[in-house]
């Protein structure tokens, strides 16, 4: 009985284990596979993915098509800009609160 149990026990411990690293080795990866899809459905699954906010002055009627899997998100938006026929410019923002970088990013808009 108590090997049986260790062999579980272990066996369990493996498998949380392998589930854990899975999804730490793909966190903050992107993964879009869409055919004339509109704009924002794509740039909403890429800031989703992304924990991160677009944003944009396309035309909110364009389509397009993208595929990628598991690419860092710099290279998405990349291809996203690509496919859309537009620029990409990342900026990043650090603030101690949220108020001042929704205040600037207000600003810039």
């Amino acid at each position: 009985m108590n090997r049986q149990f260790l062999l579980i026990l272990s066996a369990a411990v493996l498998l949380v284990g392998n589930v854990g690293y899975r999804i730490w080795a793909n966190w903050g990866l992107i993964t879009v596979h869409v055919t004339d899809a509109p704009l924002p459905t794509v740039i909403k699954s890429i800031e989703k993915q992304g924990g991160i906010s677009v944003r944009t002055n396309l035309e909110a009627d364009k389509t397009v098509t993208m595929h990628v899997d598991k690419v860092p998100l710099s290279y998405a938006l990349d291809v996203l800009a690509n496919v859309a026929d537009a620029r990409v410019e990342l900026g990043y923002f650090l603030a101690p609160t949220k108020a001042p970088i929704d205040t600037f990013l207000t600003a810039m808009a």
